[in-house]
């Protein structure tokens, strides 16, 4: 292995088994029965908060080691702007979901 795989496959760990971990962690959760699920994704919510500085801190620290230092700015204007969109696209598909539904079902989005 040469250094630089080395150091992607640091930077693969640190950010993307994470975010794997949370999203199959939210799938398990929804299997669960609707009060269980609830409370469950209350306290992931609650744990996720304590947690998210220090992976924000961990992101950009490890974009600061990735990228050089004259394309650090957009390498972070970069980041996001896909981060925002992502979340603006999570708000419409669910809106749409929504939309489509019937009110009785509307609810449980």
């Amino acid at each position: 292995m040469t250094v630089a795989s080395v150091q992607q496959s640091r930077y693969r760990d640190a950010l993307a088994v994470g975010e794997f971990r949370a999203i199959f962690g939210s799938f398990v959760i929804s299997m669960l029965g609707t009060v269980v699920a609830e409370l469950a994704l209350t306290v992931l919510a609650f744990v996720l908060g304590l947690i998210a500085p220090v992976f924000a801190s961990t992101r950009a620290a490890t974009i600061a080691d990735a990228l050089p230092e004259a394309a650090y700015a957009p390498g972070r204007s970069l980041l996001r702007v896909f981060t925002q969109g992502a979340q603006i696209g999570g708000f419409a598909i669910g809106g749409a979901r929504c939309s489509r539904s019937s009110p009785r079902a509307a609810r449980c989005c």
